[in-house]
């Protein structure tokens, strides 16, 4: 038999019958067979051939993956091609593989330890990710799937745990770690529970003196909070609480820099609730009447933590140069805890000198007013002369009848309020009484003339 001139006639047909397979079948049946059978056996040799190279490929890789110069990286590509084999290896390369698994995890274990920290947390990831494909790859293998399962495990919760725990030990927050933190930070909140690792930052973070200079300072309040998260809002949380803790010493020049960017109450607040006498002491040394503040000194007299400091002659001096200024007492004796600095008795003839300075004001009012009163009873009564000398007209005179009217009722309105004044105050003036109105003195003997050049 000719396979070749089968083969030859058999495509000939095929071409010649437009490919109707039916009419070429029944002109030349063994060429159909001929056909087929060579399909089977070039399929079959495609798989025979892929099979021993795929079986070739993965034992290369065992191969390879025993080289010691082999980095992180290329161990874990072959760990990932093993995975590939894994589901359809021979039982040879299972157990070359096997035997060998240990030695690969400790190579790679060792390469890790040579990385700093934010490498090695991408790397134990990507490490912990290979190692489920090796569980998943040897599903059939209960043993050994769920020995892989549990290195990944491992390699997350204890390894890197443990490599972040020791970093953070020995960390220095400071512009240079930034970027390491905000890795931390940004891995934690990839866990279930994010607190195992931000825990390790919140107590570390609990040691470091937020009040120690101003450069820490300035760097707690330039950080991002949508990188740091919950470390963030503890960072910024434990500076503020700073000036809510009567106990805690705060840098002089962090107080300097907020008293000149207007944050000065939150220094007034801090040095009012402060307790720790020695450090108000070195304080009160620095800025107490040294600012040209009054409010700033006064915080310092609001303090009944016990210093050695001059708060009574401070204020005394102040009485004695503002003892006119019933404003400025009144401010300064109504300042928290001066007048238990400066004693109650002296507090008291404060007060009272207060309320003498604003009574001397009132009388001074009040005399002025009948003053005026006075003043414009006399224009009136040369109005009133005139008439009688026949100098107005008789519209003049009418008008001046009834500026003499408002001028009496004024006059009576004054006289009252002056004398209910005055008894408010206290103090006594003499009036007298007319049928009519009550005016002092000055002003009834002005009126008498006018109604004389009336009758008249």
């Amino acid at each position: 038999m000719d396979i070749g001139s089968d083969i030859t006639n058999f495509l000939t047909l095929v071409k010649e019958s437009n490919f109707n397979f039916a009419e070429v079948y029944a002109q030349s049946p063994m060429g159909i067979y001929i056909v087929v059978a060579l399909i089977i056996a070039l399929v079959g040799a495609y798989f025979f051939i892929k099979s021993t190279l795929v079986k070739a490929s993965a034992m290369k890789v065992l191969k390879d993956i025993d080289n010691p110069e082999n980095s992180f990286s290329e161990y874990d590509t072959y760990m990932q091609k093993i995975a590939k084999y894994l589901p359809h290896a021979t039982p040879e390369f299972k157990e070359v593989f096997e035997y060998s698994k240990k030695s690969y995890y400790n190579a790679q274990l060792r390469l890790l330890e040579m990385m700093e920290i934010d490498e090695k947390i991408s790397k134990y990831q990507q490490m912990a990710k290979t190692y489920r494909l090796l569980s998943e790859a040897t599903s059939n293998d209960e043993e050994l799937s769920l020995y892989f399962s549990n290195i990944a495990d491992e390699l997350i919760d204890n390894k890197l745990y443990e490599d972040i725990k020791e970093y953070v030990d020995t960390l220095t927050f400071d512009e240079e770690t930034l970027p390491v933190i905000e890795n931390i930070v940004a891995y934690a909140n990839t866990l279930e529970e994010p607190e195992l690792i931000l825990d390790i930052l919140t107590k570390k973070l609990q040691n470091i003196d937020f009040g120690s200079s101003l450069d820490f300072f300035m760097f707690v309040r330039s950080l991002d909070s949508d990188k740091l998260l919950q470390i963030y809002d503890f960072c910024i949380s434990k500076q503020n609480d700073l000036f809510e803790t009567p106990t805690a010493i705060i840098s002089s020049e962090i107080l300097d820099y907020l008293l000149e960017n207007g944050e000065k109450e939150k220094v007034y607040h801090y040095i009012k609730s402060l307790s720790l006498a020695t450090y108000l002491q070195e304080l009160y040394y620095k800025y107490f009447n040294q600012k040209d503040s009054l409010e700033f000194d006064l915080v310092f007299v609001a303090n009944k933590t016990e210093i050695n400091a001059e708060y009574k002659t401070y204020l005394e001096n102040l009485l004695t140069d503002n003892w006119k200024n019933d404003t400025y007492l009144e401010i300064l004796i109504g300042s928290e805890n001066v007048a238990d600095r400066i004693g109650h008795i002296q507090g008291r003839q404060v007060i009272e000198r207060i309320e003498r300075i604003r009574k001397e004001v009132v009388e001074k009012q009040i005399l002025d007013e009948a003053l005026a009163t006075a003043r414009q009873a006399e224009i009136v009564a040369l109005e009133a002369k005139n008439i009688a000398d026949g100098n107005l007209s008789k519209a003049q005179a009418e008008a001046l009848e009834k500026e003499k009217a408002i001028t009496l009722s004024q006059a009576k309105e004054n006289a009252q309020q002056l004398e209910s004044d005055l008894k408010k105050n206290e103090e006594e003036i003499t009036v007298e009484k007319t049928d009519d109105n009550l005016v002092t003195v000055e002003v009834k003997r002005e009126v008498e003339q006018i109604e004389y050049s009336k009758e008249k």
